[in-house]
């Protein structure tokens, strides 16, 4: 995301396969939804089921990273509405070009299914 063309469109890109399989049980961004604003009243929300984002969701047993040397190959599995846990991201951190930039150096290779 920011400045390495990671946007909203290309993010929901990545993001496509999920929804498809989920269909109206996935969770649905809407890029075009209005904001509220200050006196505003809130669109009405329909409740759906969320990807977890708990302690557990962020624990060792759904991040793995397999270290290549000069870089580290991340997955972090997500915890679906319906704990399959077969979906995750894919990331590859280059270890050179961040301690070059002091700041972590992530590709996102997109979300995944198994």
């Amino acid at each position: 995301v920011g400045d390495r063309g990671w946007n909203e469109r290309k993010l929901l890109e990545q993001f496509a396969p999920y929804l498809e399989a989920y269909g109206d049980d996935a969770p649905q961004p809407d890029p075009d939804a209005p904001t509220a604003r200050p006196g505003e009243e809130r669109p009405a929300v329909v409740p759906r089921p969320r990807i977890a984002i708990d302690g557990d969701a962020r624990g060792p047993a759904r991040f793995v990273v397999a270290d290549e040397g000069d870089t580290w190959e991340i997955e972090q599995i997500l915890v679906d509405p319906e704990g399959h846990d077969e979906w995750y991201l894919q990331v590859t951190i280059d270890l050179a070009a961040s301690a070059d930039a002091g700041d972590v150096v992530a590709h996102l290779h997109g979300l995944r299914r198994r």
